[in-house]
This record gives structure tokens, C-alpha cells and sequence, in this order.
């Protein structure tokens, strides 16, 4: 690794608000394949979006050569921050914990909020305003729709809405083929599993990768709601 690589990293890790995740993923992909290599660990499970964006990332550029990566590190930060070689900075972490992840959602003031915005808060009035028959089943840059974000918030008030406006959405799948009913299962919102099966979610659906939402790794209390449900159905 050359001095300039290791300079733009210590930048990134020193200024991670600067950057959206979208640029955080390109770079943190080719981080690891200038540092470790193709990537072969093993693709995290479903529930774990925040690993799997990572690894999706790495995993991506297969069998790139080390110094492409690094040589395009360079040139995307360039593009982004095109004065950065100039600023003095302080590596804020001995490593790249500070920027391996998606940054955390940052503070947006109301005038430059997005749909996306409006419904991870779980802004009904701003919904009813802005959702429509034509963009109800938009999907965001990582392929989540608005009720995939309700659900994973525990809106309920926002899928009842989202569910009267287009009764298909329930049933939604995301890129990776999980369902509504996947992100509540997962993020333990027991009364949004019940809203969604009452409201004709079908448990039966898996993603991708095989997993139901009523897996082996969900809690016991949200296995009792599938476990009562399918004993009243």
C-alpha cells in the first residue's frame, strides 16, 4: 500500500460525515480488497443489513486486482473531495472501524427530506401527503420499499395506510427477496408480525437465501405470534 492510499484512508476515517453510503460501501469494498484479498467469508444472514451491504460490496469485485482498488480508492476520493491531499488530519481509530460501516442516519432538516426520510421517522401526515398508487412500490437504492422501512421501524400506523392505498404491498419483496414480514420478525416489533398476518401476510415466503421470516434466530415471543397464528388459521 502506497502512502497517498493510506493518507485518503486516514482522511475517510477523520471525515466520515462528508460522505453518503453509497460512497462509504464503493470505498470500504476496495479497502478490503487492498488490504485481505477477494473476499471469502462466509455472506451474513438476512436480518444483518448493515453486514451485508458491507460484504455485498467486497464480494462485488471479485477477483479485482489489489492495485486497481487502490488506484480507484484514490480517484473516487479525489472526485468527492478533490482538495484533500491539502488538509492536515488526526487518524481517529488504529484501524477502519471508524468507516466500515454505513454511517449512522444523520439529522436532515424538513425542507430537504425524502420520502425515504418521511417514513423511516414514521411521519403519517407527511405520507398521506406525498404516497401515491405510482409510488407506493418505489424502492430505495438498497431495494427496500416504504413498507419493507415501516416495518423495520414498527410503524403500524404507517403500513395500516400503506396496506388501505395498495392491499399488494404486504407482500412486497426486497432485492434480496425478503418480505415485510422478514424485517418485523426480525427486529423483534411483535405487534407489527401480528398487524402483518392479520393483514394477510404470507409466512411462508423465503428470501433468497431460504430464511422464513419465522426462523431459528427470531425471539421466542415473536415464534409464539407465528406459532398462534398458524393455530388459528
Amino acid at each position: 500500500m502506497g502512502f497517498e492510499f493510506d493518507h485518503a484512508c486516514t482522511y475517510i476515517r477523520a471525515n466520515p460525515s462528508k460522505f453518503g453510503n453509497t460512497d462509504l460501501l464503493y470505498l470500504y469494498g476496495r479497502y478490503k480488497v487492498v488490504t485481505e484479498g477477494r473476499c471469502t467469508t462466509d455472506k451474513p444472514a438476512f436480518y444483518q443489513l448493515k453486514e451485508k451491504s458491507k460484504w455485498q460490496a467486497w464480494s462485488d469485485l471479485g477477483d479485482m486486482d489489489p492495485e486497481i482498488a487502490e488506484e480507484q480508492y484514490v480517484e473516487r476520493l479525489d472526485c468527492l473531495e478533490p482538495e484533500w491531499r491539502g488538509e492536515v488530519v488526526n487518524d481517529p481509530t488504529s484501524g477502519w472501524i471508524g468507516v466500515s460501516c454505513p454511517l449512522p442516519e444523520l439529522s436532515v432538516p424538513d425542507l430537504d427530506k425524502t420520502i425515504w426520510d418521511w417514513v423511516k421517522e414514521g411521519n403519517l401526515g407527511k405520507l398521506q401527503e406525498l404516497v401515491t398508487p405510482d409510488n407506493i412500490n418505489d424502492k430505495d437504492e438498497d431495494g427496500l420499499a416504504l413498507i419493507h422501512w415501516a416495518s423495520d421501524r414498527g410503524h403500524s400506523n404507517v403500513i395500516n395506510h400503506l396496506h388501505k392505498l395498495d392491499l399488494t404491498v404486504i407482500n412486497t419483496k426486497d432485492g434480496d427477496g425478503q418480505t415485510p414480514l422478514h424485517y418485523a420478525a426480525s427486529c423483534g416489533h411483535g405487534h407489527v408480525v401480528k398487524l402483518l398476518l392479520e393483514s394477510g401476510a404470507d409466512p411462508s415466503i423465503s428470501d433468497s437465501d431460504g430464511f422464513l421470516p419465522n426462523n431459528s434466530d427470531i425471539d421466542d415471543s415473536i415464534k409464539h405470534i407465528f406459532d398462534r397464528h398458524l393455530k388459528d388459521s
